[in-house]
């Protein structure tokens, strides 16, 4: 490749991409714009990256609307003025050529492979989905390769920031799971406590129940679902304070770092975990009153 006004030739890593790789790559333009229809322009747009200028010796300024030419492969071995020149027009500048092409120095934006001895870099194919599938995207594209060239290769890579932030979300998943047995243990022994203090306030209730003939089976069961009943009120009501605070302060409540959705909400399951924990203690925290209450008898509430 030779710069106006040089002519010594100067050896940059050049690959050709199609239009529309400014759509599946995360490039930073600085200069310029990135070329869009080159099908049926004479000379080939390329786009160099702060790298690439450096090697050209050009700057961000001048860059943008340069003319440098490709030397093609036929021709003499020894003589670059026997090889046949191709003009490339200089249309915009990026910081790097992104992760797919990485190292890279300048970009060839066109719709084919236009510029003989330039072979096309490999096709890149960009899928988005969940986290959990890409063991499956994996043994997929294997299954497509499979027979084929083994010098063809396929790379499955995540585009998001589990790498980064997964110890630090772990760290808190373990934090938050010991604040929440805490909670719960002392949500435990505070309905345990209540009970108990309510069925001595009842003592002579479930007495009279017992005289008329209420089994004591009955009485237990009558203690466990009040429980339940207060239970999961207190968790529907738990699960409504729950979803505005995350709804109003959503962003503050995760790392600046990871990207949200534009209108973060509770999870469903998460909601159900809550309701049937808050369910669980309940019937746990039930059952010590519970057989309290199957006790009392006549007698006991006269002599009380």
């Amino acid at each position: 490749m030779a710069v106006p006004g040089s002519s010594a030739p100067i050896f940059i890593d050049a690959r050709w991409v199609s239009p529309s790789y400014i759509d599946v790559a995360s490039l930073e333009l600085r200069q310029g714009s990135w070329p869009v229809d080159t099908a049926d322009a004479r000379a080939i747009r390329v786009v160099v990256t702060q790298a690439g200028l450096t090697k050209l010796g050009l700057s961000e300024d001048t860059a943008v609307g340069a003319v440098v030419d490709y030397f093609g492969d036929t021709g003499s071995q020894f003589d670059m003025r026997l090889r046949p020149r191709f003009p490339m027009v200089i249309e915009g500048v990026v910081s790097s050529s992104g992760r797919t092409q990485e190292g890279v120095e300048l970009l060839i934006v066109t719709s084919g492979n236009v510029i003989p001895g330039l072979s096309a870099y490999p096709s890149t194919w960009l899928v988005h989905a969940p986290p959990a599938d890409q063991p499956m995207i994996e043994h997929l594209a294997q299954s497509f390769l499979s027979g084929t060239d083994p010098a063809v290769m396929f790379d499955v890579r995540r585009m998001d920031q589990q790498g980064e932030v997964k110890p630090v979300l772990d760290q808190q998943k373990t934090t938050s799971n010991i604040l929440s047995l805490i909670i719960l243990g002392v949500a435990a022994i505070g309905l345990v406590s209540t009970g108990l203090s309510s069925i001595r306030e009842r003592a002579q209730e479930f007495g009279i129940r017992r005289a008329i003939g209420v089994t004591t089976k009955t009485v237990f069961a009558g203690v466990v679902v009040q429980t339940l009943i207060e239970a999961a009120i207190a968790a529907l009501v738990a699960l409504v304070l729950a979803a505005v605070i995350v709804v109003t302060f959503g962003e503050r409540l995760i790392l600046v770092d990871v990207a949200l959705t534009s209108q973060p909400s509770l999870p469903f399951a998460s909601a159900v975990r809550g309701v049937m924990s808050a369910l669980a203690v309940g019937l746990l925290a039930s059952l010590l009153p519970a057989f309290r209450a199957a006790r009392y008898s006549v007698a006991q509430v006269i002599r009380a």
